[in-house]
């Protein structure tokens, strides 16, 4: 080959080298997002960061956010949300000793879960039967607060604030049957854009699980301990 034609595609090879578009590096992970499932809720899909937290299921989104760490829940179907402090569930916060009193924790071990360690603990109510089951951990570098708003969430009276991010939970009957409230599938570091814990727009505000569920009025809500005497043992 002559040298012309030789520096002609060593020519036309730097133009396309040099004239190539930029490559930017990815973002660097920030959070994790989880792949969860629920007997009650469906697949769940969680996004965590260190300062906040997001569910979406089947029929809500749930945003926990700081400085608080209040509830946001939002129904896409009707528009409405619903906004909870953390304080408005005594059962889970200014009645952790009365909760504790009507069950026995007792740590059960450690486990992986998806490449996270996390501790298994077992409820048992007053007869001696095993009534609750849960894996929790500390692992993710979260305040206290956001992990027990998610525990409050999940509708997990057994298992008292303080102990790390629930990420498998199920209910124990009498013969043995359980109810699975959250098992985590999946978990993988992820770059989590500010955006994802954005507030929705034009969302209309109410008071009530009732009424964020439904589009019936907006009726003012019943004490938050009304129906813990549900939750009693036997």
């Amino acid at each position: 080959m002559r040298l012309l034609s030789k520096l002609t595609i060593l020519g036309l090879s730097s133009l396309l080298f040099c004239g190539a578009a930029p490559v930017f590096a990815a973002p660097a992970p920030n959070g994790w997002r989880l792949q969860q499932t629920s007997d009650e809720q469906g697949f769940l899909e969680t996004t965590l960061t260190s300062t906040a937290l997001r569910i979406d299921t089947e029929d809500c989104t749930l945003l926990i956010l700081p400085p608080n760490y209040d509830m946001y829940l939002y129904n896409p179907k009707n528009k409405r949300y619903l906004q909870l402090p953390l304080e408005a569930f005594g059962m889970h916060t200014s009645r952790k000793k009365e909760t504790a009193a009507k069950y026995t924790l007792t740590k059960a071990g450690d486990a992986d879960i998806c490449g996270v360690k996390a501790t298994k603990y077992v409820s048992t109510n007053k007869l001696g039967q095993r009534c609750f089951e849960f894996w929790a951990t500390k692992a993710f570098p979260v305040p206290d607060r956001l992990s027990d708003a998610c525990a409050i969430f999940m509708s997990f009276s057994e298992m008292p604030p303080g102990y790390g991010l629930p990420l498998r939970a199920a209910r124990i009957n009498e013969k043995g049957g359980k109810f699975t409230h959250i098992r985590t599938k999946s978990i993988e570091r992820a770059f989590v854009p500010p955006q994802t814990f954005s507030k929705p727009k034009n969302f209309t505000p109410v008071s009530n699980f009732v009424s964020l569920r439904t589009n019936g009025m907006n009726v003012p809500s019943p004490p938050p301990d009304a129906l813990d005497y549900m939750r009693d043992p036997k």
